[in-house]
């Protein structure tokens, strides 16, 4: 099963999507005034440095730990909200 905008019920091959309390868009399909769902991720100073030094090349080792753990957290995030709306599958690894 594919994933496909609520709208106009196209696949999101090429296309950004808007994940929404009312469903899955496409960017050219995201209904005026719909209510945009937002996530919080909670950074700490070190965390939040690392993501300074890492956007200016400066990270060192334990940076980029740190910098994998963050992203971690967001594939995290972003894959509960998607799984309010969508059959996701579990992933393999």
């Amino acid at each position: 099963m594919e994933i496909r905008c609520r709208k106009c019920d196209s696949t999101f091959k090429k296309s950004e999507i808007i994940v929404t309390g009312e469903g899955l868009f496409c960017s050219q399909c995201i209904p005026e005034g719909v209510d945009k769902t937002f996530f919080t991720v909670h950074l700490s100073w070190q965390g939040l440095n690392a993501i300074i030094d890492f956007v200016e090349g400066t990270a060192d080792v334990e940076q980029f730990m740190i910098i994998e753990k963050i992203k971690d957290k967001l594939i995290l995030k972003m894959i509960e909200e998607l799984r309010k709306y969508a059959e996701i599958p579990e992933s393999d690894s």
